[in-house]
């Protein structure tokens, strides 16, 4: 039996772990679709072409009276903490920075705990704490520890975040969300039975401010704008069961005058639905005609399928790929 415990700075309820190992149910589902929005948002700059800033949507995040774990998928305009929750009752925000050691929590209740563990913390200034304030910046494609003193909605409306990307803690908990739909999102075993790292790991849930064992994997669901405890066994770079690659080094894609593409490729056991939209900010745009490349494996062409992109502003549904399928898009 292991206990962990926040510091006592956050005032978070303590997590008793007993045993780490994960029992699943065998589940499957061949018919669920997941599906896949990504925002081709293209600027002339310089002479050549490059994915510069996310499109503006709204996240709607419904707080609870007490502590909320957060997943927040926009970057706010002005980042401040302060601007970001003026006008609301949150009164401390938190965050948790990739830390060198492997421990997530701590049962030493010092109070710079919190800076020599990982964590940033911002605090109202109507706080007789507010001076211990150490977060600078609230950005997006980050999970949050967000404190209300009454039930809140709410709604940020502010580019989608270009920094999603998972920066794994190996051998260790981790503090994270993902962006899945707002209704009928994948199950956690949907989720992470891909990933050898992940499908076996404990997880944990905030539930009426308790941190709670995720138990039946098969039947819970990862809800948007969520964040929650997991477990990383070994190195791992995973980010999700529809696996999206661009070929670059940089969490995006770089367009340049030659073009560029990204591959989208099933990692399931069942079936996924794929669409592609595309945000003009001018609400113009040229008519593109492309070809897909269809993988049936690593490595592995097998055919391609024409596919006609009109103008301006659109959603359009690509293919539904079988397990280990792909797809590379051009552009």
């Amino acid at each position: 039996m292991k206990k962990f415990n926040f510091p006592e700075r956050l005032g978070l309820p303590d997590v008793t772990v007993i045993d780490n190992s994960y029992s699943n149910e065998l589940f499957r589902t061949r018919n669920w679709r997941k599906s896949l929005f990504i925002a081709v948002l293209i600027s002339l700059c310089s002479g050549s072409l490059f994915a510069q800033k996310g499109y503006h949507r709204s996240q709607k995040i419904e707080l609870k009276k007490g502590w909320n774990a957060v997943y927040l998928e926009v970057d706010p305009e002005d980042p401040d903490p302060g601007q970001f929750v003026k006008g609301t009752p949150i009164d401390i925000v938190a965050t948790l920075f990739v830390r060198r050691s492997t421990a997530q929590f701590s049962s030493d209740p010092e109070a710079n705990l919190l800076r020599e563990e990982g964590w940033a913390v911002w605090y109202a200034e109507t706080r007789p704490d507010s001076f211990l304030s150490d977060l600078a910046a609230v950005s997006g494609g980050r999970a949050y520890l967000i404190h209300s003193v009454s039930d809140f909605i709410l709604n940020v409306e502010a580019p989608s975040s270009t920094w999603s990307n998972v920066s794994w803690k190996s051998n260790s908990y981790n503090f994270v969300g993902f962006s899945v739909k707002d209704r009928a999102g994948p199950t956690f075993k949907q989720f992470f039975d891909p990933s050898k790292s992940h499908r076996d790991s404990p997880i944990y849930r905030l539930k009426d401010g308790k941190w709670v064992r995720v138990e039946e994997k098969s039947s819970e669901s990862i809800r948007s704008g969520e964040a929650f405890w997991i477990y990383c066994k070994g190195s791992s770079k995973y980010g999700g069961p529809l696996e999206v690659s661009t070929g670059s080094s940089y969490q995006g894609m770089v367009i340049g005058t030659g073009g560029g593409n990204f591959t989208l490729r099933n990692l399931t056991d069942h079936p996924v639905s794929t669409s592609l939209s595309q945000i003009v900010p001018s609400g113009k745009g040229q008519p593109m005609d492309f070809a897909l490349r269809v993988l049936d494996g690593p490595e592995d062409p097998i055919r391609t399928e024409p596919i006609a992109f009109p103008s301006g502003n659109w959603e359009k549904d690509l293919l539904v790929l079988e397990p280990e399928q792909a797809i590379t898009v051009p552009f």
